[in-house]
């Protein structure tokens, strides 16, 4: 978010109040006051993927082959992806025998 490539994009609906802590949940992460990826982790099995102390590299986040616990959904089985999706998935190093 910080370099400008991925952003949050709210519902026009959504609580002034609710707007408010987006933003600001936002910026932290913008200026690494805050990390997502830190603390306690659970995958989709329900794994612990790390201890309270600890965060996530960048280099981490970037070859997870997992999901957390509260993303609704599935990595798809490499049968699945497109052919163009193969050499990326490759180049980002994700290696989960069943991706």
């Amino acid at each position: 978010m910080s370099a400008g490539v991925i952003d949050v994009v709210c519902s026009k609906y959504l609580p002034a109040g609710t707007k408010r802590l987006v933003e600001l949940l936002k910026a932290t992460i913008c200026t690494e006051q805050f990390y997502t990826f830190s603390g306690l982790l659970y995958s989709q099995t329900g794994a612990v993927l790390s201890d309270p102390a600890a965060r996530l590299m960048p280099d981490e986040i970037m070859t997870m082959d997992w999901l957390a616990e509260n993303v609704i959904g599935a990595i798809p089985a490499k049968e699945e992806l497109k052919e163009q999706a193969k050499p990326v998935m490759k180049q980002q190093g994700v290696t989960k025998k069943d991706v």
